[in-house]
């Protein structure tokens, strides 16, 4: 799913206001100029670097201990994590989000490239080639028929962005989890920035976040529905799918990440006094038992997401805070 000007992330980040606030010091930006993905240098671990004051600053910014999990990004894709700042004009949270989610995207794409059309990923710094091809099973949107009806229903909601246009084909098995990739390396980034200058700005700015950690659990039930639709509709194109071993451990990879986060994330809700939204009711769907069983099916280890607190013990979640640190 090449990016473009108009992504879906951009869109999908929604930011729930409460009126002006103090925003954090900004550099001079360059003009973000036309967008380019990375070229073949990629594929020798040769990476571009952008220049500019606006770099600079970013790459100050993200010196912190708390940056940690994306400073490889910006290290293997940094004019393409720029070109989304420039447009921005701004490194506030809202901004270096869909920057490092977009940059994600355009990173995995040019090395799909360099490695003849293999699903590859760059995961926590690391570039993972798997054993799929791209095009190797069915589009993504034959999931559509196992997602609930009132999360299609969801007003704004992402369903409509990446399943509403019967017309627009929106790529295969690699692009559905190049987003659920995408979506947990970001949440990654989400909950280690909390408390932050950064997080504390925009919390000044707005009443929430609908960003990577909601985005995060949208695809983790996508990919649970895409597997249902495909073990039902093909059951031969399901066998030789699950059949991927290095394609399969990257799921799983993600999958027991998205647990993870999940588990910290649910402290830094809006109920708890936080600023990230807690997609319960998509995961209400996806640890339902129909869809745990595909999860079991494919040979996918799961665990459970933390749940809401009962109302009479006063609310919020029942996950304690912790501290996240990006394993290497």
């Amino acid at each position: 799913m090449q990016t473009n000007a108009r992504s879906l992330m951009s869109r999908w980040l929604a930011v729930f206001l409460m009126g002006a606030g103090a925003a954090c010091a900004q550099p001079a930006f360059e003009p973000a100029g036309p967008q380019a993905m990375p070229g073949k240098e990629v594929c020798a671990g040769n990476p571009k670097a952008a220049s500019g004051s606006d770099t600079a600053a970013l790459a100050a910014l993200i010196a912190a201990p708390e940056f940690a999990s994306v400073r490889p990004l910006f290290g293997a894709a940094q004019p393409q994590v720029m070109w989304w700042v420039r447009k921005a004009r701004s490194l506030d949270l809202q901004a270096l989000l869909t920057a490092f989610h977009e940059a994600n995207h355009m990173l995995d794409f040019a090395l799909s490239a360099c490695h003849g059309n293999r699903a590859v990923f760059h995961y926590r710094g690391e570039v993972i080639v798997t054993d799929y091809v791209r095009g190797q099973a069915p589009a993504f949107a034959i999931a559509a028929k196992e997602i609930p009806d009132e999360l299609k229903a969801q007003p704004n909601g992402r369903y409509a962005v990446y399943f509403g246009n019967r017309n627009v084909y929106r790529g295969d098995f690699y692009p559905l989890i190049d987003e659920l990739n995408a979506h947990v390396a970001g949440a990654e980034f989400e909950v280690a920035v909390a408390g932050t200058p950064l997080y504390r700005d925009m919390a000044a700015r707005a009443r929430s976040i609908n960003g990577n950690i909601g985005g995060m659990a949208d695809f983790m039930l996508y990919t649970v529905a895409y597997l249902k639709a495909l073990r039902a509709q093909d059951p031969a194109a399901w066998r030789k799918l699950v059949a991927r071993k290095a394609m399969m451990a990257h799921v799983q990879r993600l999958w027991t990440a998205a647990e993870n986060v999940l588990a910290l994330a649910a402290p830094l809700a809006p109920e708890q006094g936080g600023l990230y939204q807690y997609p319960t009711a998509a995961l209400d769907a996806v640890y339902a038992p129909a869809l745990l069983a595909e999860l079991d099916a494919a040979g996918l280890r799961h665990g459970s997401p933390p749940r809401p607190a009962a109302a009479s013990s006063g609310g919020g979640f029942t996950t304690p805070a912790a501290s996240f640190s990006v394993p290497r």
